[in-house]
C-alpha cells in the first residue's frame, strides 16, 4: 500500500484545521510504516517528493449552457479552504467546492463593479476576492455577496502581478508610469500611451492603497538578479506572488533560473525588511535547467500562479509550450516541512488555465470551464 495521497490529506486537513474523516485516524496508522518507495528523497535538498493524481471527476462548471464561461483568467481559493472565485472575461464566479455558483458579480463595461479585460485574481481575508483589470486601470475588491467593497484606480502596470496586502495591494513596480501623447495628431483616445522603457531596479513593489496613496517600497540591498531583468525573463512576465502571512509574501521568478523568495515587510508595507530564498526542489530545478540548456530558454516553466495553500508553497506552470517532463504543479515547504508534493500534466489534457490542490480534491480551471475532481487513491 502506499499511503502518499493519504498523508498528503491528512497534512492538508490539519493545515486547514478541518475536521479529520473518521477513517483517517485508522489511515494515519497504517501509514505509519508506509513503503519506503512511495517517495522519492531529494538527497540534494533533504526533501520528500510526493506525487498527487487525479481521481474521478466531481463536477464542471461551465462549459455550454446557460452558466458558459467565455475566456477564464485565473482562479483563487477562499481563504478559508472551502470556496473558489473564477475570474472570467467580465464575471467573477464565486463557487463551492462541488462547483455550485453561489454568487457572480461584475458585468461588461468600464463603470464601478465592471469588468472589461481582467488579467488576475486573489482572495481576500474577508471572503471576497481583489480583481485588477488593467484595461480601466483599476483594482476592485469584491465582497462574499457580490458587493463592490473597494476600488483603486489609476493603476498603470498593465501586465504586473499583484498581491492583496493591508487595505490595498501591492504590485510588481516594472516600469515608471507611461507618458501620455499630447499634442500629437494621431488618435483622439485619452488612453493613447508610450512607455518610457526605464526600469526601477531600486523599486521592486508599489503599495497601492484604497485611499489613493501609492508607496514605492524600499528594497534591501543584495535583491536577486533575476528580480531586476526585463523581458520574458524579468518582472512583467517571470513574477508571481502569494500572500503567506499577515506581513509576509512569496515571489516566485519562472525561466531557466527558477527561483522563490519570501519578504517580510515592515512599517505598513513602506520597506521589505529581510528577504529569504526558499528551497526550490532540487529535481525540479535541475528539470528546468536541463530544458533550458536544450535550447528552451525563457519558455522553461513559465509561472502561472503562486498560492500558499496549509503549509506549502504552490507553484503552477502554464501549459504555454510546455515540456512534458516539467511537472504541471509543484510545492515548497514552508516553515521547516520536508514534504514536497508533485502534480504531473498527464491525464489533465490542454488548455489548462490554472489549478488548486486541495486535501481532497483538484480544482482545475480550463478556458471555457472549471473541474473539480477527486484525488486518486493509491
Amino acid at each position: 500500500m502506499s499511503c502518499s495521497p493519504y498523508s498528503f490529506r491528512m497534512r492538508s486537513y490539519a493545515a486547514h484545521g478541518r475536521r479529520f474523516p473518521p477513517t483517517a485516524w485508522l489511515l494515519l496508522l497504517a501509514c505509519s510504516g508506509a513503503d519506503p518507495d512511495a517517495a522519492d528523497v531529494n538527497a540534494a535538498d533533504g526533501l520528500t517528493t510526493v506525487p498527487v493524481t487525479r481521481g474521478e471527476l466531481i463536477a464542471t462548471f461551465g462549459g455550454f449552457g446557460r452558466l458558459s464561461l467565455d475566456n477564464v483568467r485565473g482562479i483563487a481559493l477562499a481563504k478559508d479552504g472551502n470556496s473558489v472565485h473564477v475570474l472570467d472575461t467580465h464575471h467573477v464566479h464565486h463557487l463551492d467546492l462541488n462547483g455550485r455558483r453561489l454568487a457572480s458579480m461584475g458585468g461588461p463595461g468600464m463603470g464601478p463593479g465592471e469588468l472589461e479585460a481582467p488579467t488576475a485574481i486573489h482572495a481576500t481575508a474577508g471572503g471576497g476576492a481583489w480583481v485588477y483589470d488593467p484595461t480601466s486601470g483599476r483594482a476592485t475588491r469584491y465582497g462574499p455577496d457580490a458587493s463592490v467593497e473597494a476600488e483603486i484606480s489609476g493603476i498603470d502596470q498593465r501586465d504586473a502581478p499583484f498581491v492583496p496586502f493591508g487595505d490595498g495591494i501591492l504590485m510588481s513596480a516594472v516600469r515608471k508610469p507611461r507618458v501620455p501623447v499630447e499634442g500629437a495628431a494621431v488618435s483622439d483616445s485619452p488612453r493613447l500611451a508610450i512607455h518610457t522603457e526605464e526600469l526601477n531596479p531600486d523599486r521592486l513593489l508599489a503599495y497601492y492603497r484604497v485611499s489613493g496613496e501609492v508607496l514605492d517600497v524600499e528594497s534591501p540591498p543584495g535583491v536577486p538578479d533575476a528580480f531586476a531583468r526585463d523581458g520574458r525573463r524579468g518582472r512583467v512576465i517571470g513574477w508571481r506572488m502569494a500572500a503567506v502571512s499577515p506581513n509576509e509574501i512569496a515571489v516566485v521568478v519562472g525561466g531557466s533560473d527558477l527561483g522563490a523568495w519570501r519578504l517580510v515587510l515592515a512599517d505598513g508595507g513602506a520597506r521589505i525588511e529581510s528577504l529569504e530564498e526558499l528551497p526550490v526542489p532540487a529535481d525540479v530545478r535541475r528539470t528546468v535547467r536541463e530544458n533550458a540548456e536544450r535550447g528552451r530558454g525563457v519558455f522553461t516553466m513559465p509561472i502561472a500562479s503562486a498560492r500558499v495553500v496549509g503549509n506549502s508553497l504552490w507553484v503552477v506552470s502554464t501549459d504555454r509550450d510546455y515540456p512534458w517532463d516539467e511537472p504541471l504543479a509543484f510545492s515548497i515547504p514552508l516553515d521547516g516541512d520536508t514534504i514536497s508534493y508533485r502534480l504531473a500534466r498527464q491525464g489533465l489534457g490542454s488548455g489548462l488555465v490554472d489549478v488548486i490542490v486541495l486535501p481532497d480534491r483538484l480544482i482545475v480551471a480550463y478556458s471555457t470551464s472549471v473541474r473539480f475532481l477527486a484525488l486518486a487513491p493509491a
